[in-house]
């Protein structure tokens, strides 16, 4: 629990400070461990294939295709597996 915390704390500091720029910041939360056939990210309009250990961004949406799945691993050690045909945005952070 305290490291969820620290984790919604510097989260928050990174949003704070990036408030007053264009555009949001790309705050990495985690990285992909798993991706199984076509997984994508789609971040402020910019839409990607993910790969094994790219990184993911708060406020990203995740997506997995037919036949396919992911396995997200956050900073905090805490994982989000996505199965077939699933779709999440990393916006809430515990």
């Amino acid at each position: 629990m305290a490291r969820a915390a620290i984790w919604v704390a510097v989260v928050s500091v990174f949003v704070i400070l990036g408030a007053d720029k264009a555009g949001a910041e790309q705050v990495t939360v985690g990285n992909a461990k798993v991706v199984v056939k076509t997984v994508t990210g789609l971040f402020e309009g910019d839409l990607r294939q993910l790969k094994l250990q790219d990184d993911v961004y708060h406020n990203e949406t995740i997506e997995t295709e037919a036949e396919s799945a992911t396995q997200i691993t956050f900073v905090d050690e805490t994982k989000l597996t996505l199965g077939t045909s699933s779709k999440d945005v990393l916006d809430n952070v515990y």
